[in-house]
């Protein structure tokens, strides 16, 4: 199948953007990475009447840190990203989960805030966005605002933003170590192939203190809902014990009261929680390994 017929708006400044969504509103869709819209407008899923491509907005092609906050703009690609020094020494967890978006075609053309927007709860970015309290800053004629991804997705493919608003970034706050602390991080994910959307993914960032014990820990899912999950108590049942795979173990069991994974007909609900479980345990002591790592370097 192809696209119905609509009209093509090539924007040159976020004005024009701007000035084109609030014209057109539920009748025009953003051209952004394009792998999200593209196969859909080409199963007719979607049938907008105007296409507005924002690719050659340069102010939102820029990876940039201001006041402790890391600021992607709206046309960063994943390959970009994937390769930026910035990113993989200020918020490592990012820099895992990226290469594990589909292929690198994609990746080449896929952007980050493409991927929040279009709101897959099997997509690596939206889960990374979510443990690490990233926030949208969101434009349209009238006004901006500040969208925390935690407020942000509504379920399936639902999200806050409306139809006369363009996401201009997605911004992670930097957070500081404890002192004489370290920070692990780990990322994994299994799909049917290399590249597909995930069947189950799972991130953690820990921070552990001085004395050796987690000051932090921030643990999320994917793909066993209709969004990404942060699992929330979990962290806190962890937060301020000692690392041990004892405890990961106990941890990884208490998750399946917080799943509602989907009827699948490939997919077994049963096969998602037994993988979730697994997951969770696997980057909790993946992250502590990282962490411990980490000391090792710094003290030599």
């Amino acid at each position: 199948m192809k696209a119905v017929e609509f009209e093509y708006f090539r924007a040159s400044t976020l004005d024009d953007a701007i000035n084109l969504l609030d014209s057109y509103q539920e009748d025009a869709k953003i051209l952004n990475g394009g792998q999200s819209l593209l196969p859909v407008l080409n199963m007719r899923l979607a049938r907008p009447k105007y296409v507005i491509d924002i690719n050659e907005i340069t102010a939102l092609g820029n990876i940039t840190i201001e006041n402790d906050v890391l600021k992607i703009g709206a046309v960063v690609r994943h390959n970009t990203a994937e390769t930026s020094e910035l990113i993989k020494e200020k918020v490592p967890l990012l820099a895992q989960a990226l290469p594990h978006v589909g292929h690198t075609q994609i990746r080449n053309r896929g952007t980050l805030v493409g991927s929040i927007v279009h709101a897959d709860p099997s997509a690596e970015v939206p889960l990374i966005a979510l443990l690490l309290d990233a926030y949208l800053e969101v434009t349209s004629k009238e006004s901006e605002r500040i969208i925390p991804i935690t407020e942000f997705y509504f379920g399936y493919m639902l999200t806050d933003l409306q139809p006369y608003e363009l996401v201009t970034s997605v911004n992670f706050p930097l957070r500081k170590l404890p002192s004489g602390g370290n920070r692990g991080t780990a990322f994994v994910e299994v799909a049917r192939r290399e590249g597909d959307f995930a069947i189950v993914e799972a991130a953690c960032q820990m921070d552990i203190n001085a004395e050796g014990k987690i000051a932090e820990v921030r643990l999320g899912i994917g793909g066993v809902g209709p969004a990404p999950l942060r699992l929330v108590e979990v962290e806190a049942f962890l937060n301020g014990k000692e690392p041990s795979s004892a405890l990961f173990k106990e941890a990884s069991q208490k998750i399946t009261e917080f799943l509602e994974p989907d009827e699948d007909p490939f997919v077994p609900q049963e096969y998602r929680v037994e993988v979730a479980k697994r997951f969770t345990y696997k980057v909790l002591e993946d992250a502590s390994v990282d962490a411990a790592l980490e000391k090792g370097a710094r003290q030599e």
